[in-house]
């Protein structure tokens, strides 16, 4: 959706709300402030039960990237218990 779109709705909601609880003041005071903030988080409720979800994807190249830096790496790993000659850690 575009700026204006999001806008127009937004403001269409806004128009909306302020008309109902206008003509419906009769209520109470309390009784509309309880109807609109209900109102208001179903239809956020609503809303964001139907965003599609987000899901965890790993791409290979990455992957790739990541063994090729730590096989590239001056750092020395500490777990391990191989021999490492003198000549490799300063050069």
């Amino acid at each position: 959706m575009s700026h204006s779109t999001v806008t127009l709705v937004c403001v269409s909601a806004n128009v909306l709300m302020i008309g109902g609880v206008y003509f419906a003041r009769s209520l109470g005071n309390t009784v509309l402030l309880i109807i609109a903030f209900a109102l208001s988080f179903s239809i956020i409720g609503i809303l964001y039960a139907t965003l599609p979800k987000r899901r965890l994807v790993i791409q290979r190249q990455i992957i790739t990237n990541l063994q090729n830096r730590k096989a590239n790496s001056k750092v020395i790993d500490l777990n391990t218990k191989q021999h490492i000659p003198a000549e490799k850690i300063q050069g």
